[in-house]
């Protein structure tokens, strides 16, 4: 019983990707949040950083889900 899926599927490697990066998102949104709750009231340079450096990773996940919507613009979907 060899049966071929149809192409227009999402493959299950494409949905576990998904996921991924919706966890990665979820956690970066979090510690931001923590980070926020647990600021003294003069932060420090190094808390500054920190930020920018999950901005910067939240701002990546963004592009790369974008750069994959966009390359399979066309294609059929369910």
């Amino acid at each position: 019983m060899n049966k071929e899926l149809p192409v227009n599927r999402i493959s299950v490697e494409d949905r576990l990707n998904a996921c991924i990066m919706e966890l990665r998102k979820t956690y970066l949104r979090n510690l931001a949040v923590q980070r926020g709750e647990t600021a003294a009231a003069e932060p420090d340079i190094s808390y500054f950083k920190e930020n920018v450096e999950i901005e910067n990773k939240l701002r990546n996940l963004n592009e790369t889900r974008i750069k994959k919507r966009q390359s399979s613009y066309g294609k059929l979907r369910r």
